[in-house]
């Protein structure tokens, strides 16, 4: 009888014991992490990266937080959440020129992920890199482009003068104080003055207007980013297939990338979901079809990106003699200044700032 008791005890307490290991197992197994990604709104396909990462990690939820496109704009949000060290967001799409500032603020962590940055564009390492440390896994690549309807232009242009002969005194230039309109200026070069009459008044749109403009066909031309022939050739509109694309002599050459912020509490999960895009067999197809420059140099020398964004048509050699902007941490201090200056300058018709002491030529 005592064995019979002895055995009925024994069993209770592994029934007890190993009921406790199950339950403190699944309160483990049910515990979600929340990442949270903040990007522009204009960047697409970010919601299939993210069902993937989900799939493989059924612990993760991935969050995205979709702000302006608008690069001004962007920056101050960006700049109030990571000055403000807002642990609730984990991961920024970042520019090129706001790195060195942000690193040297301590807003940016170092990128923790194994990278061949010789499989890279040496510009996306540089754009994202301080010291000779990254801050950000390189996305994509954003050229200047000047946009035409084809089924309205005669002739395909192939200079600026072909561009100002065929606009009929249309606005082609966003005439607001603005980063485009600066990296507009910077491509425009010795042609800038030429140009004056040919910037929309700031009085008469906000930024980004002459895009949708362009776009519901009240333009024939419009200066814009290599990353807005998605957004163009949209075939449920009379625009679509009918987007021609002029890549100038000096386009400014830009990129964005994926950086973890320094106030982020998930910060291995943060750079598992970077080290997830980085390997993602997925990411070819989705920047094709979403109309991105790759930063591999792989993906650079694929022809098939050409059929997706005209944009990449000799996509080296336009690289190769691009403008790119001085990018230290006051940059976008000296830029907003340039921005008002120029705008100034062309609403009262009088000779622009100095623009060269914000931006190299690559050659």
């Amino acid at each position: 009888m005592k064995k019979i008791i002895a055995a009925l005890m024994t069993m209770v307490i592994i029934f007890l014991v190993c009921g406790c290991e199950s339950e403190n197992l699944e309160v483990q197994d049910t515990r979600i992490t929340t990442l949270t990604l903040m990007k522009p709104k204009g960047m697409k396909g970010f919601e299939d990266i993210a069902d993937g990462f989900e799939k493989d990690h059924t612990n993760v939820q991935v969050h995205i937080i979709d702000i302006t496109d608008n690069t001004n704009e962007r920056y101050k949000v960006c700049k109030a959440t990571l000055s403000g060290r807002d642990s609730d967001i984990d991961i920024i799409v970042t520019d090129d020129i706001w790195t060195d500032e942000f690193v040297r603020a301590g807003y940016l962590e170092p990128l923790k992920i194994g990278i061949d940055k010789e499989k890279y564009e040496p510009n996306a390492i540089r754009f994202f890199s301080v010291d000779d440390t990254m801050y950000a896994l390189p996305f994509s690549l954003d050229i200047g482009a000047v946009f035409y309807r084809r089924d309205r232009v005669g002739k395909a242009p192939q200079s600026w003068e072909d561009i100002f002969n065929g606009s009929s005194g249309q606005p082609i230039f966003e005439g607001t104080a603005d980063e485009d309109l600066l990296c507009a200026a910077i491509e425009l070069g010795d042609r800038l003055y030429e140009a004056y009459p040919y910037f929309s008044k700031s009085s008469d749109s906000g930024v980004g207007e002459l895009r949708t403009m362009f776009k519901s066909g009240e333009t024939d031309y419009y200066r814009g980013w290599s990353r807005d022939y998605a957004y163009f050739n949209d075939y449920d509109l009379e625009i679509g297939g009918n987007v021609g694309v002029m890549i100038p002599d000096t386009s400014v050459l830009g990129g964005r990338g994926l950086a973890v912020s320094s106030f982020s509490n998930n910060k291995d999960t943060a750079m598992k979901f970077l080290s997830y895009i980085y390997d993602s067999y997925n990411l070819r197809e989705m920047m094709k079809r979403k109309g991105y420059i790759p930063v591999q140099k792989e993906l650079l020398a694929d022809e098939m990106f050409v059929d997706y964004n005209p944009c990449m048509k000799n996509i080296n050699e336009t690289i190769s003699r691009a403008a790119v902007r001085k990018s230290d941490s006051r940059y976008v201090e000296t830029a907003w200044n340039l921005q008002e200056e120029l705008c100034e300058s062309i609403s009262e018709n009088r000779e622009p700032p100095n623009l060269k002491n914000i931006y190299y030529l690559q050659k």
